[in-house]
Protein backbone atom coordinates (compact mmCIF):
# COMPACT_ATOMS: atom_id res chain seq x y z
CA UNK A 1 0.00 0.00 0.00
CA UNK A 2 1.45 3.39 -0.97
CA UNK A 3 1.98 5.98 1.71
CA UNK A 4 -0.31 8.97 1.93
CA UNK A 5 0.93 12.53 1.57
CA UNK A 6 0.40 13.08 5.29
CA UNK A 7 2.45 9.99 6.17
CA UNK A 8 5.29 11.15 3.93
CA UNK A 9 5.17 14.63 5.48
CA UNK A 10 5.36 13.16 8.98
CA UNK A 11 8.29 10.96 8.02
CA UNK A 12 10.12 13.92 6.49
CA UNK A 13 9.45 16.03 9.57
CA UNK A 14 10.66 13.31 11.95
CA UNK A 15 13.81 12.81 9.87
CA UNK A 16 14.58 16.54 9.92
CA UNK A 17 13.91 16.91 13.65
CA UNK A 18 16.00 13.83 14.42
CA UNK A 19 19.05 15.76 13.23
CA UNK A 20 21.60 16.31 16.02
CA UNK A 21 22.45 19.71 14.53
CA UNK A 22 19.39 21.52 15.88
CA UNK A 23 19.78 21.96 19.66
CA UNK A 24 16.04 22.30 20.31
CA UNK A 25 14.75 19.70 17.83
CA UNK A 26 13.67 17.19 20.46
CA UNK A 27 11.55 19.82 22.23
CA UNK A 28 10.12 21.17 18.98
CA UNK A 29 9.27 17.67 17.73
CA UNK A 30 7.50 16.79 21.00
CA UNK A 31 5.46 20.01 20.84
CA UNK A 32 4.49 19.42 17.21
CA UNK A 33 3.40 15.84 17.84
CA UNK A 34 1.37 16.90 20.85
CA UNK A 35 -0.44 19.63 18.92
CA UNK A 36 -0.72 17.74 15.60
CA UNK A 37 1.45 20.19 13.68
CA UNK A 38 2.68 18.60 10.45
CA UNK A 39 4.96 21.28 9.08
CA UNK A 40 7.73 23.48 10.42
CA UNK A 41 5.82 26.45 9.00
CA UNK A 42 2.95 25.70 11.38
CA UNK A 43 5.27 25.81 14.38
CA UNK A 44 6.72 29.06 13.05
CA UNK A 45 3.23 30.57 12.98
CA UNK A 46 2.38 29.37 16.50
CA UNK A 47 5.64 30.68 17.98
CA UNK A 48 5.74 33.91 15.91
CA UNK A 49 9.25 33.01 14.77
CA UNK A 50 10.17 33.73 11.15
CA UNK A 51 10.24 30.64 8.95
CA UNK A 52 13.82 31.26 7.77
CA UNK A 53 15.02 31.75 11.34
CA UNK A 54 13.29 28.56 12.47
CA UNK A 55 14.71 26.52 9.59
CA UNK A 56 18.21 27.75 10.50
CA UNK A 57 17.66 26.62 14.10
CA UNK A 58 16.27 23.20 13.15
CA UNK A 59 19.02 22.52 10.63
CA UNK A 60 21.74 23.78 12.96
CA UNK A 61 23.02 26.29 10.41
CA UNK A 62 26.76 26.99 10.66
CA UNK A 63 28.67 30.25 10.32
CA UNK A 64 31.57 30.67 7.88
CA UNK A 65 33.92 29.60 10.68
CA UNK A 66 32.02 26.36 11.21
CA UNK A 67 30.34 27.32 14.49
CA UNK A 68 26.61 26.93 15.08
CA UNK A 69 24.80 30.16 14.23
CA UNK A 70 23.71 31.94 17.39
CA UNK A 71 20.05 32.33 18.23
CA UNK A 72 18.90 35.83 19.20
CA UNK A 73 17.52 36.59 22.65
CA UNK A 74 14.14 37.54 21.14
CA UNK A 75 13.90 34.18 19.37
CA UNK A 76 14.93 32.29 22.51
CA UNK A 77 12.22 34.15 24.43
CA UNK A 78 9.57 33.13 21.89
CA UNK A 79 10.80 29.52 21.94
CA UNK A 80 10.77 29.42 25.74
CA UNK A 81 7.22 30.77 25.93
CA UNK A 82 5.92 28.42 23.23
CA UNK A 83 7.66 25.29 24.56
CA UNK A 84 6.97 26.25 28.20
CA UNK A 85 10.66 25.76 29.02
CA UNK A 86 12.68 28.23 31.14
CA UNK A 87 14.83 30.41 28.93
CA UNK A 88 18.04 29.66 30.84
CA UNK A 89 17.63 25.96 30.03
CA UNK A 90 17.56 26.78 26.33
CA UNK A 91 20.71 28.87 26.74
CA UNK A 92 22.58 25.93 28.23
CA UNK A 93 21.31 23.70 25.43
CA UNK A 94 23.00 26.13 23.04
CA UNK A 95 26.19 26.25 25.10
CA UNK A 96 26.39 23.04 27.19
CA UNK A 97 29.88 23.96 28.39
CA UNK A 98 29.09 27.63 29.01
CA UNK A 99 30.34 29.30 32.16
CA UNK A 100 28.36 28.10 35.16
CA UNK A 101 27.02 24.93 33.54
CA UNK A 102 28.57 22.85 36.32
CA UNK A 103 26.85 25.01 38.92
CA UNK A 104 23.44 25.06 37.28
CA UNK A 105 21.74 23.26 40.14
CA UNK A 106 23.24 25.77 42.57
CA UNK A 107 21.80 28.77 40.72
CA UNK A 108 19.23 30.82 42.55
CA UNK A 109 15.89 29.30 41.56
CA UNK A 110 13.25 31.37 39.83
CA UNK A 111 10.70 32.30 42.47
CA UNK A 112 7.26 31.00 41.54
CA UNK A 113 3.97 32.41 42.78
CA UNK A 114 0.51 30.83 42.54
CA UNK A 115 -2.29 32.06 40.28
CA UNK A 116 -5.80 30.92 41.09
CA UNK A 117 -7.61 29.02 38.34
CA UNK A 118 -11.09 30.51 38.68
CA UNK A 119 -12.77 27.77 36.68
CA UNK A 120 -13.69 26.68 33.18
CA UNK A 121 -14.12 29.31 30.50
CA UNK A 122 -16.11 28.18 27.49
CA UNK A 123 -19.44 29.51 26.41
CA UNK A 124 -22.40 30.04 28.65
CA UNK A 125 -23.23 29.64 32.32
CA UNK A 126 -23.53 25.86 32.26
CA UNK A 127 -19.90 25.56 31.16
CA UNK A 128 -18.45 27.50 34.10
CA UNK A 129 -17.41 25.39 37.08
CA UNK A 130 -15.51 26.85 40.01
CA UNK A 131 -12.04 25.48 40.68
CA UNK A 132 -9.63 25.41 43.63
CA UNK A 133 -6.62 24.65 41.41
CA UNK A 134 -3.57 26.88 41.04
CA UNK A 135 -0.91 27.34 38.39
CA UNK A 136 2.46 28.93 39.06
CA UNK A 137 4.24 31.76 37.28
CA UNK A 138 7.50 33.62 37.86
CA UNK A 139 7.39 36.30 40.52
CA UNK A 140 8.75 38.87 38.06
CA UNK A 141 5.99 37.98 35.60
CA UNK A 142 3.30 38.50 38.26
CA UNK A 143 4.71 41.74 39.66
CA UNK A 144 2.45 44.74 39.04
CA UNK A 145 -0.33 42.57 37.64
CA UNK A 146 -3.59 41.20 39.02
CA UNK A 147 -3.59 37.68 37.61
CA UNK A 148 -6.33 35.11 37.37
CA UNK A 149 -6.40 31.95 35.28
CA UNK A 150 -9.11 30.02 33.44
CA UNK A 151 -9.08 26.52 32.01
CA UNK A 152 -10.39 26.60 28.44
CA UNK A 153 -13.29 24.40 27.39
CA UNK A 154 -13.86 23.64 23.71
CA UNK A 155 -12.03 24.36 20.47
CA UNK A 156 -13.42 27.74 19.41
CA UNK A 157 -9.99 29.41 19.72
CA UNK A 158 -7.91 26.74 17.96
CA UNK A 159 -6.91 29.00 15.10
CA UNK A 160 -4.68 31.91 14.18
CA UNK A 161 -1.04 32.45 15.10
CA UNK A 162 -1.59 31.71 18.78
CA UNK A 163 -4.15 28.91 19.05
CA UNK A 164 -5.73 28.10 22.40
CA UNK A 165 -6.64 24.44 22.70
CA UNK A 166 -9.25 22.58 24.72
CA UNK A 167 -7.71 22.00 28.15
CA UNK A 168 -5.19 24.86 27.98
CA UNK A 169 -5.03 27.37 30.82
CA UNK A 170 -5.08 31.07 29.97
CA UNK A 171 -3.59 33.57 32.41
CA UNK A 172 -5.33 36.94 32.40
CA UNK A 173 -4.20 40.31 33.73
CA UNK A 174 -7.27 41.91 35.24
CA UNK A 175 -5.55 45.31 35.22
CA UNK A 176 -5.24 45.20 31.43
CA UNK A 177 -8.56 45.59 29.61
CA UNK A 178 -6.89 46.30 26.27
CA UNK A 179 -8.85 45.06 23.25
CA UNK A 180 -5.97 45.23 20.78
CA UNK A 181 -3.64 42.41 19.77
CA UNK A 182 -4.68 39.55 22.01
CA UNK A 183 -7.49 37.31 23.18
CA UNK A 184 -9.49 38.34 26.22
CA UNK A 185 -11.69 36.63 28.78
CA UNK A 186 -15.09 38.26 29.13
CA UNK A 187 -18.24 37.72 31.15
CA UNK A 188 -21.35 37.66 28.98
CA UNK A 189 -24.93 38.49 29.82
CA UNK A 190 -25.96 35.02 30.99
CA UNK A 191 -23.13 35.06 33.57
CA UNK A 192 -20.97 32.71 31.54
CA UNK A 193 -17.35 33.37 30.64
CA UNK A 194 -15.77 33.16 27.19
CA UNK A 195 -12.28 33.42 25.78
CA UNK A 196 -12.44 35.23 22.44
CA UNK A 197 -10.60 37.71 20.24
CA UNK A 198 -12.05 41.26 20.22
CA UNK A 199 -13.13 42.83 16.96
CA UNK A 200 -13.26 46.61 17.13
CA UNK A 201 -15.57 48.96 15.29
CA UNK A 202 -15.75 52.70 14.77
CA UNK A 203 -13.84 54.73 17.32
CA UNK A 204 -12.02 51.66 18.63
CA UNK A 205 -15.10 50.45 20.47
CA UNK A 206 -15.77 46.74 20.95
CA UNK A 207 -18.01 45.46 18.16
CA UNK A 208 -17.82 41.69 18.60
CA UNK A 209 -15.96 38.88 20.32
CA UNK A 210 -15.03 36.30 17.71
CA UNK A 211 -13.68 32.74 17.55
CA UNK A 212 -10.38 32.12 15.78
CA UNK A 213 -11.30 28.58 14.75
CA UNK A 214 -12.97 29.03 11.37
CA UNK A 215 -14.49 25.53 11.64
CA UNK A 216 -16.26 26.34 14.92
CA UNK A 217 -19.95 26.40 14.05
CA UNK A 218 -21.92 27.08 17.25
CA UNK A 219 -24.17 29.96 16.07
CA UNK A 220 -24.72 31.31 19.59
CA UNK A 221 -21.08 31.56 20.62
CA UNK A 222 -19.01 31.70 17.43
CA UNK A 223 -19.57 35.48 17.33
CA UNK A 224 -20.75 37.43 20.37
CA UNK A 225 -22.06 40.97 19.92
CA UNK A 226 -20.87 43.75 22.20
CA UNK A 227 -24.39 44.10 23.62
CA UNK A 228 -24.00 40.67 25.26
CA UNK A 229 -20.71 41.52 26.99
CA UNK A 230 -21.15 42.48 30.64
CA UNK A 231 -17.46 42.81 31.48
CA UNK A 232 -14.02 42.27 29.97
CA UNK A 233 -12.18 40.44 32.74
CA UNK A 234 -8.78 41.09 31.18
CA UNK A 235 -6.34 40.37 28.40
CA UNK A 236 -4.78 36.92 27.98
CA UNK A 237 -1.03 37.31 28.56
CA UNK A 238 0.05 33.67 28.74
CA UNK A 239 -1.20 30.30 27.56
CA UNK A 240 -0.17 27.24 29.57
CA UNK A 241 -0.54 23.88 27.85
CA UNK A 242 -1.80 20.96 29.96
CA UNK A 243 -1.08 22.77 33.22
CA UNK A 244 -3.93 21.31 35.30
Amino acid sequence: MSKSTIEREFEGLQKTLASPNGPFNRLIAAYMRKHSLRKIEEFAAVSSIGETTLYNIVLGKKTASGKTQKTSVDTLKKLAETLNVPMHELLYMLEPDGFGHDKLEAHIPVVQVPVQVAGLVGAGKTQFTASDTEVFVEEDFARGRDLVAFKVYGNSMEGGKTPIHDGDVVIVNQLDKSLVGSAVVARISDDGYVCKRPLLGEGGRLQQLVSTNLDYEDPQFRIIGAERVEEVVGRVIRIVHDAV
